[in-house]
C-alpha cells in the first residue's frame, strides 16, 4: 500500500517571529541521519512549498508560519529505509532536520510469518528430483513492520518433525537482512514422508511449515510379488480366488507414490488385469482358477507376472508361481505288510494329488492301526505349501506281544484324508505275529 505523512515546519526570522505567509520552503528527504545519505527516489515530498499552504495529503487549521509538505512512498519503500530524515530549507540555508525512525533500532519482534515456500513437494535424495526447497521468513516488530536493517533479529530454525533417513535443514540459525527478511533451505533424505519446520526469534514462533517428501520411482531390486494362497485346489474346480499383491518401493525402499500402475498376467486361470498402488506401496490383484488350466508337465505350477515402469521409462518385473492341484491321491509303500514277532515294520504313506504335489492347506491326516503300537507321523494337518515333503508320511508298527507264541493275525493301518481336494481313505492290510 501507500503511506502519506504531513510534514510541518516552523519558518521563523532571525528574531523568531513568524515569517510572512507565501515565503517559499524547500523539504527533502535524505535516507541516512541529518546532512547525510541519498534521496529515496520512491519517496516523493511536495519539494519547494510556500509558508501558510494547504498540504495536498491532509487538512486541518493552517497556523501562521508553518510550511507544509506531503511525504508519500509504497510501503516497501518505506520499508527500505527503517530510518530517514527530512530537512527543510529557505533562502537562507537549513533552518531545521527531522531524524524518523518508523520501525528500526527497539523495536522488539513479534510475529514471524512465511514469505515463500520454494517447494512444497520433495524427492528423496539420489532419484532425480528436486531435493531441496528454500522457505523465507519476515520477522515484524508489533505494528506489523518488518525487523530491517536498523534492528537485525537472529532467528533459529527448528526441525519439529522428520520422516528421518538424514532429512535436514541447510543452516539452523541466521539474522535477519536489510529487508527484515531470513531464510533456510530443507533438504531431502532417503525416507519419504513428511517434514515440518518452524523459525524462532526468542519467545516467537512461526507457524509449523510442512513440506512432502515423496518417495522415487520403482525400483527392479525393491519390486516383489506374493500370493496369499500358494497352494489352491484349482484343478478340482473353477472360480477359486487368490489374492495377489505386488510391492512396489523406491530405490531407499519407501513406497512409491499411491497411484503407480501394475499391470498383472498370468499364464494360466484368469487374473485382474491392471490395479494402482496405495500409500504402502501395494497393488492387489486377484488370480482365478479358470481354463486353461495347467498339466502334470507343467508341474501344476501357474506363473504369474507383476509389470510396471521404472525411472527410466523401462519396464520392470516380478513373477511367482501358484501351485493348481487336483484331487486327493492316497498310496503306501510296502503295499502290505507282515510284522514279525517282536519285530516292526516301517511304511511310507503318500497324499498327494494326480501330479504328485501336496494337497492344500488345512489338509487333515490321520494314520491308525487295527493292533501293535504305530508311530511317527500319524496325525498331521499340512500348512500351505508346494513342497514335496509334504506328500511323504512315515510310519512304524511295532509288535507289542514279542512273548507270544500265537500264529500271526491279520491287522490293518487305515489312513483318512479330510481336504479341500476332497475327502479320502487308504487301507494297508498286513499281517502281526
Amino acid at each position: 500500500g501507500l503511506w502519506g505523512w504531513v510534514v510541518s515546519a516552523a519558518v521563523r526570522d532571525a528574531y523568531a517571529n513568524p515569517v510572512a505567509a507565501g515565503t517559499p520552503v524547500t523539504v527533502r528527504v535524505v535516507s541516512g541521519s541529518c546532512g547525510s545519505g541519498v534521496f529515496p527516489q520512491a519517496m516523493q515530498i511536495d519539494g519547494t512549498v510556500t509558508v501558510g499552504n494547504v498540504p495536498s495529503c491532509g487538512s486541518g487549521t493552517i497556523q501562521a508560519g508553518i510550511a507544509y509538505a506531503c511525504l508519500t512512498a509504497p510501503y516497501d519503500e518505506f520499508a527500505s529505509f527503517p530510518s530517514f530524515a527530512v530537512e527543510v530549507l529557505a533562502a537562507g540555508g537549513t533552518i531545521g532536520c527531522l531524524p524518523i525512525d518508523h520501525g528500526g533500532a527497539g523495536a522488539e519482534a513479534a510475529s514471524i510469518v512465511l514469505v515463500s515456500v520454494e517447494d512444497s513437494s520433495l524427492a528423496v535424495a539420489g532419484v532425480g528430483g528436486d531435493e531441496t526447497s528454500v522457505l523465507e521468513f519476515e520477522v515484524r516488530d508489533g505494528s506489523g513492520r518488518p525487523m530491517r536493517e536498523g534492528n537485525p533479529t537472529p532467528v533459529t530454525f527448528q526441525l519439529v518433525a522428520s520422516p528421518g533417513g538424514g532429512a535436514s535443514l541447510s543452516r539452523t540459525a541466521d539474522t535477519t537482512d536489510a529487508t527484515g527478511r531470513v531464510s533456510t533451505s530443507v533438504r531431502s533424505g532417503t525416507a519419504s514422508g513428511v517434514v515440518k519446520v518452524r523459525a524462532v526469534a526468542g519467545s516467537v514462533a512461526s507457524g509449523v511449515v510442512s513440506l512432502a517428501i515423496r518417495s522415487g520411482p520403482p525400483d527392479a531390486n525393491h519390486f516383489s510379488i506374493a500370493a496369499e494362497k500358494v497352494n489352491i485346489e484349482g484343478l478340482l474346480r473353477f472360480g477359486i480366488e487368490d489374492k495377489v499383491t505386488a510391492f512396489v518401493y523406491d530405490v531407499h525402499g519407501n513406497p512409491v507414490q499411491p497411484g503407480t500402475a501394475v499391470y498383472f498376467t498370468s499364464q494360466f486361470g484368469g487374473i485382474l488385469g491392471s490395479s494402482v498402488t496405495d500409500t504402502t506401496g501395494r497393488a492387489r490383484s486377484i488370480l482365478y482358477s479358470a481354463a486353461p488350466l495347467p498339466t502334470c508337465a507343467d508341474g501344476g505350477l501357474v506363473p504369474v507376472t507383476a509389470r510396471t515402469v521404472n525411472g527410466l521409462n523401462q519396464t520392470i518385473e516380478a513373477e511367482m508361481s501358484v501351485l493348481f492341484t487336483g484331487p486327493t491321491v492316497i498310496s503306501a509303500s510296502p503295499s502290505s505288510f507282515a510284522v514279525p514277532n517282536g519285530g516292526y515294520v516301517d511304511l511310507v504313506v503318500y497324499v498327494r494329488d494326480a501330479c504328485g504335489n501336496p494337497l492344500v492347506s488345512g489338509t487333515s491326516i490321520e494314520i491308525t492301526s487295527s493292533g501293535g503300537t504305530l508311530v511317527g507321523n500319524t496325525k498331521v494337518t499340512l500348512p500351505d505349501t508346494q513342497s514335496p515333503g509334504y506328500t511323504q508320511f512315515w510310519v512304524r508298527l511295532t509288535d507289542d506281544s514279542s512273548n507270544e507264541t500265537d500264529p500271526p493275525v491279520g491287522a490293518t493301518i487305515t489312513v483318512e484324508v479330510t481336504s479341500k481336494n476332497g475327502d479320502a481313505g487308504f487301507v494297508v492290510f498286513g499281517t502281526i505275529d
